[in-house]
């Protein structure tokens, strides 16, 4: 059975400052890693922290492999690359934290950051942060066993 806080579930609706706040947090925790995913210029985008690097989500370009989810076409290579440099921080343990900024409807198809997720919940030593959109909250913590995570609201991270 998963440990009641090593899952931290970060939820709210869309555009409500769950990324904003999740961002604050990562600079008060330089030693956490992860990745959060802001509008920039009207696209999404990574984030990877410590470093802050920009990493392609969001493309406009079907010459590349994409994943396509209704209006959107996310970077296939994108999201490779995150997934590769997670679970390559969580293999060497330098953080308390490893953060994910989000886990939603991509990964209740398998895609996106899944292999991520998938992994994470096959170990035991790591304590993760992940947003999800509130809507797909229940969906979620069912399609992948996370009913005793800690479920927060934005106004409650500052405390973690």
């Amino acid at each position: 059975m998963m440990e009641q806080n090593r899952f931290i579930i970060l939820t709210g609706d869309i555009r409500s400052g769950k990324t904003t706040a999740l961002k604050e947090w990562l600079e008060r925790h330089p030693n956490a890693r992860g990745v959060v995913s802001p509008d920039i210029n009207g696209r999404r985008h990574f984030v990877y922290y410590p470093q802050k690097e920009l990493i392609e989500m969001q493309t406009t370009s079907k010459e590349k492999e994409t994943i396509e989810v209704g209006r959107f076409l996310f970077s296939k290579s994108g999201f490779e690359e995150v997934n590769q440099r997670l679970i390559t921080d969580a293999d060497r343990l330098e953080s308390e934290w490893l953060v994910i900024d989000e886990i939603g409807s991509l990964e209740l198809k398998g895609k996106g950051l899944f292999p991520t997720l998938e992994y994470l919940l096959s170990q035991n030593h790591y304590k993760v942060i992940i947003v999800v959109r509130s809507k797909l909250l229940k969906q979620i913590t069912d399609q992948f066993g996370l009913s005793m995570a800690k479920v927060i609201f934005k106004e409650e991270l500052a405390a973690i």
